[in-house]
């Protein structure tokens, strides 16, 4: 029998300094040493005790625990990051629209502007828009350059999806345009990479350079592809940069496109993608890294960037498929940047499939948030009725149709995919709780919720329940085994009654989220799911679709990656171990943040154009999944010190390994007795996630760069990747006599998380 238990620790916090060490750690081999006694307990609280009795099995663990929100744009962890085509702005649709661009007189740091003469108040192409999308420049063509003295403008053909491009003027021998991509062009090992792009060329063909501060790494012509029309062609050349030339300030890398001397050419769908992207799409370290963690499935595309705040800024499947020239793109209000669509939700699906996990799809129901009104959002767009629901069925037909008979079945096999994906489970809206303490905004007279808003009194018409219903009611008409998440949370300050999981509709799952500091998570959610806490019979199972422990570092609140919020993290994540009969899945979230760009830098993975870090949040939820059980087992817990939790699980197999997950939330080293019944122990050897001194610090994150964990412009040419905090091997010391009768004593370190695999006799 193979099982594996969790238990967590916490004292209260002592005072101590934020000193930051650096380099590389110290390594200890997991070991046995029968001949040697047991190092007495540490000063403080004795011993904790934990029995399991591994026959007694208790609950199924869903192997949906331990997966991942994709929110699909923020932090450019979309385009700028998991997709692999590198040009910044490369179809000319930007038009300065993004925060991204808008910085103060006084400070180098991009910044969001909510003043209202920024922002659009009419239409747009004939498009209603909404107050959060700025006004778009026709002469702005950033972050495009001139190089060699080329005039640049942007000129505008017809009104397609893409009516814009740029005209490139050429003087002297070496004018042309450049592109520094997302805060530098990577090259990562010197891949070769592929730049593509259509154009009208007055001359001789244009000439592909990949460039470092002026140095030529890599350069080609760009030769025709297929045949030209309307004067238009599109173009290739494959650019291999010089390896020795490669590291060496290699990340300020730049694309540049030159024109003959004295000629012109126009230009448009500019992309630059490695040869190593996976599947063509996704960048390539960023793609392991997410199939490191097995996760059981992708949850997308959001999140805010799912409801935006208006019709044309909200996401919309439709928009996101067919060929990446034919999406006009869209305004992400939520996260307040331009995104083409190219991660669209065919590359979603693609995605999914490709990690070996399951899609979550999240459909909207009108939900709005209101950025100049932050906090007040609404339901703008029309109440439940057909077209939501319609929305949501062809999204699932897309996915799921065959090629034969189906419209969007067809449409999918059009983009190259005929056989469907496989699609189970779809999540209806985002966090629309009503806040029963709240009272209509006097400016604009919507309901406020906590994060959403009906515009009137939530009833049948106007409200999540009702709008829930209609989607639903549709949905499972046709589909009736899809398993349908609805979006909930209990909280004392909601109004439950517009809550559908808890006014008679069929809910097979809510959603509930939990961002938190370390201190609070640990201190209020271990008991939530608890029988004493959370009724069985009234309550519907959950799925936890974001959670993470954010604001660590005192004084700073600014959200950091630290190990002492990886702990925490763990911790919370055996509490819901422990009540897998009521839990059936979870996601971290965020996953990813493009340094030079990010809103929000508490996240799994950290990159910039060439580099990419793992957080200590990271590893323990690699650990916590490659620990994973099918059932929990009976435990039983004692000992002196103040807040501990266990969850005991079995793995499949016929081989007796034990696996005991520890997490101590607190400074000093805690002994840990372990009690397994009925077993000898054979053989072990343990994994620890922590600081390898004695730790007189507030948590050790990984970081890009030498001085800074989190910087918004990537300092080039500073210091590798620092990963101060990765799992390495943790001495145990026991005697024989001890392992003969089932029992291991473990230290864990200070702000730890262990695992202990024993094999049983």
């Amino acid at each position: 029998m193979k099982l594996y238990f969790s238990l967590f620790f916490c004292i209260p916090r002592t005072a101590f300094g934020s000193l930051r060490r650096r380099g590389a750690m110290q390594k200890a081999w997991a070991s046995i040493q029968p001949n040697q006694e047991p190092a007495p307990p540490s000063d403080g609280p004795g011993p904790a005790v934990l029995e399991v009795w591994p026959s007694t099995v208790q609950n199924k663990l869903s192997d949906q625990f331990y997966s991942l929100f994709l929110e699909t744009e923020i932090n450019f962890g979309g385009e700028g990051g998991l997709l692999a085509d590198q040009v910044w702005n490369g179809d000319f649709e930007t038009l300065g629209r993004g925060m991204r661009w808008w910085k103060p007189d006084d400070d180098d740091d991009p910044i969001m502007r909510d003043d209202k003469e920024m922002h659009l108040r009419e239409t747009v192409d004939g498009e209603e828009t909404d107050l959060a999308e700025p006004i778009p420049n026709a002469s702005d063509f950033r972050p495009w350059t001139s190089v060699g003295g080329a005039s640049l403008a942007i000129v505008r053909e017809g009104r397609g999806a893409n009516p814009h491009m740029l005209k490139i003027s050429g003087g002297k021998e070496g004018s042309g345009a450049a592109n520094p991509g997302y805060w530098g062009i990577g090259l990562r090992g010197g891949v070769a990479q592929e730049v593509s792009l259509r154009a009208k060329v007055g001359g001789p063909t244009l000439r592909a350079q990949l460039c470092v501060e002026g140095d030529v790494l890599a350069g080609a012509d760009l030769k025709p592809k297929g045949a030209a029309r309307g004067g238009w062609q599109t173009y290739t050349a494959m650019l291999r940069p010089d390896t020795v030339l490669v590291g060496k300030g290699s990340r300020s890398a730049e694309l540049r496109l030159l024109v003959p001397p004295n000629s012109e050419a126009t230009i448009d769908h500019v992309s630059l993608v490695p040869t190593d992207a996976i599947a063509g799409l996704f960048r390539k370290d960023i793609f392991d890294a997410l199939k490191a963690l097995r996760p059981g499935f992708v949850r997308f595309p959001g999140g805010d960037y799912l409801e935006g705040t208006g019709p044309r800024t909200r996401w919309n499947w439709k928009r996101t498929i067919g060929q990446p020239s034919d999406r006009k793109g869209h305004y992400n209000s939520a996260w307040d940047y331009w995104v083409r669509d190219r991660l669209g939700f065919f590359e979603m699906l693609q995605l999914a499939e490709a990690l070996g996990s399951e899609p979550v799809l999240a459909i909207p129901t009108g939900l709005q948030l209101n950025k100049l009104h932050y906090g007040i959002t609404r339901y703008g767009e029309p109440p439940a009725n057909s077209s939501w629901a319609q929305e949501a069925l062809d999204a699932i037909e897309f996915a799921t149709a065959p090629a034969q008979g189906s419209n969007w079945g067809g449409f999918r096999a059009a983009m190259g995919r005929s056989e469907p994906f496989k699609l189970t489970k779809v999540e209806v809206g985002n966090e629309e709780r009503t806040d029963k303490n709240m009272v209509p905004d006097p400016e604009t007279g919507y309901v406020g919720l906590t994060r959403g808003a009906t515009g009137e009194k939530p009833d049948a018409a106007g409200g999540y329940s009702g709008r829930y219903r209609a989607i639903t009611d549709a949905l499972w008409k046709r589909h009736p085994d899809m398993t349908v998440i609805a979006s909930g949370q209990w909280k004392e300050e909601y109004d439950m009654s517009d809550n559908p999981c808890l006014n008679g509709q069929r809910c097979d799952m809510w959603d509930e989220h939990f961002y938190r500091s370390p201190d609070d998570m640990v201190g209020e959610l271990l008991e939530r799911y608890d029988k004493e806490h959370y009724d069985r019979k009234t309550m519907p199972n959950v799925f936890v679709g974001e959670y993470s422990a954010i604001s660590s570092i005192p004084p700073k609140n600014d959200n950091t990656n630290t190990l002492i919020a990886a702990i925490a993290e763990a911790s919370f994540a055996l509490s819901l171990e422990r009540n897998a009969d009521v839990v059936k899945a979870t996601a971290f979230a965020p996953v990813l943040a493009n340094v030079g760009g990010s809103q929000w830098p508490h996240v799994l993975l950290k990159f910039d154009s060439d580099r990419l870090v793992k957080t200590p949040s990271y590893y323990a939820l690699q650990m916590l999944r490659n620990s994973l059980g099918t059932h929990t087992v009976r435990q039983a817990a004692r000992g002196g010190i103040d807040k501990w939790t266990a969850a005991v699980t079995i793995l499949e197999g016929n081989g007796k390994t034990v696996a005991v997950k520890l997490a101590n939330y607190c400074p000093s080293t805690q002994e840990v007795e372990v009690k397994l019944h009925d077993a000898q122990i054979l053989h072990l050897n343990a994994t620890t996630l922590a600081p390898d001194t004695p730790m007189a610090l507030w948590g050790a994150p990984n970081y890009l760069g030498k001085e800074q964990e989190y910087v918004s412009r990537p300092e080039r040419n500073e210091s590798d990747i620092v990963e101060e905090v990765t799992p390495r091997p943790l001495l145990v010391n026991t005697t024989q006599s001890e392992l003969n009768g089932g029992r291991l004593r473990v230290k864990l370190p200070g702000w730890s998380f262990s695992v202990v695999h024993v094999v049983l006799r």
